[in-house]
């Protein structure tokens, strides 16, 4: 039987601020292997003093599918097991082990584990969804010019669950971004890769979601509505619903920069927000971001009744699906601190009490939680709060 041998392989440029923190957390592996796409600091150099096997090659014209397969390419045939990561993200101690024993060579292709993509402020996870960039060496390469998708000879990115090694409970790597980085690139090559894979709807949703990072967003509703439209039955339901939740957040995004003089046109754009957070509620129940954004829209029109019901709702119907449409808060400090306000602002002023304390027991030196529960409070002496 084949002995599993595992090699980490990476792309960077100018990245020596994470160098050391991420060869020690890849040192398991039984080879490291870095394709250095023209760094101008030390990167190169201090990967080399520590044993990393380092190319150096300019992508010109840059995309990330390129830069990836030339990286792939380093890894020699024997290791069978491939760990793809940037040099930004850092594995939890004790991976290799499990990886190396649970492998089952010509059987698993692909193992998915856990990622923490954002923390928040006291270091614990944010946003967390199941990932699968480790894989067999053999039949698989990376395609789109940026958000890559690794896809087989046949260019599809779909496996089968009988070659998937599960260890999303033993394997964890976290994400600390450098977010002095620009993401100039990031639109013109989602652009790119629209004109290159049109049935491709993980990059229209990527590209839907740039267009609102970059406030175009009548762009990113209108894009939203052509996936709906063409891929509605095809889409799992989280994604489908996170379809409605992006197009309602540009909505209210547009509504907000709407003067308050204009009061039908801003309550028009509140409208077509709620309905869009209704109809992600509709099609999966148990998704939390439709709930919670659809309590924002409720609580700047006043309906702090209804508010506090459909937080409630969430709260009590939703899951955690360890998805990468779900996001940072909703797990967090969010629905508490949303029922705060409801209930406040709504005259049940006792039942912010409990909300606010229960928002601030998340983040306990947030300081606007903290003013929160401090106002909450003050018209009630301890006794009664007691």
């Amino acid at each position: 039987m084949m002995e599993n041998k595992i090699c980490v392989y990476a792309i960077c440029k100018n990245e020596e601020q994470f160098v050391e923190k991420w060869v020690e957390s890849m040192s398991e592996a039984d080879l490291i292997v870095v394709l250095d796409t023209g760094s101008t600091d030390n990167t190169v150099e201090k990967l080399r003093a520590l044993g990393v096997t380092v190319k150096v090659e300019v992508i010109d014209p840059w995309r990330f599918d390129v830069a990836r397969n030339k990286s792939l390419e380093m890894v020699p045939e024997e290791y069978n097991i491939c760990v793809c990561t940037d040099l930004d993200e850092v594995l939890e101690p004790g991976w290799a082990k499990p990886l190396r024993e649970g492998w089952k060579d010509g059987i698993h292709r692909r193992c998915i584990y856990k990622y923490s993509w954002s923390h928040l402020p006291d270091g614990s996870s944010g946003r967390v969804f199941k990932y699968d960039k480790i894989h067999s060496r053999k039949d698989w390469h990376w395609a789109a010019p940026v958000h890559e998708l690794l896809v087989d000879s046949n260019d599809s990115n779909l496996y089968y669950y009988e070659n998937v090694l599960d260890l999303f409970d033993q394997i964890h790597l976290h994400h600390y971004p450098d977010r002095s980085k620009s993401r100039a690139s990031y639109l013109p090559l989602l652009e790119q890769r629209k004109e290159e894979r049109p049935d491709d709807y993980y990059g229209l949703i990527y590209l839907a979601h740039e267009y609102f990072y970059k406030g175009y967003y009548e762009k990113s509703i209108n894009q939203l509505k052509d996936i709906l439209e063409r891929f509605g039955g095809s889409i799992n339901s989280v994604e489908t619903a996170s379809c409605y939740l992006f197009m309602g957040d540009s909505y209210s995004t547009l509504a907000d920069q709407i003067s308050d003089e204009q009061k039908e046109e801003k309550k028009e754009k509140y409208q077509l927000a709620a309905g869009a957070y209704s109809k992600a509620i509709d099609v999966d129940p148990t998704y939390r971001e439709p709930y919670l954004n659809l309590a924002k829209v409720l609580i700047k029109i006043k309906d702090y009744f209804y508010a506090e019901f459909i937080i409630k709702q969430g709260i009590r119907k939703s899951y955690r699906h360890y998805t990468w449409v779900e996001r940072d808060l909703s797990w967090s400090y969010e629905p508490w601190d949303l029922l705060c306000l409801a209930a406040y602002y709504g005259d049940h002023k006792r039942d912010s009490i409990i909300y606010a304390a229960k928002a601030l027991s998340y983040e306990p030196n947030n300081k606007r939680l903290q003013n929160n529960l401090r106002l909450c409070t003050e018209n009630y002496d301890i006794n009664e709060i007691i």
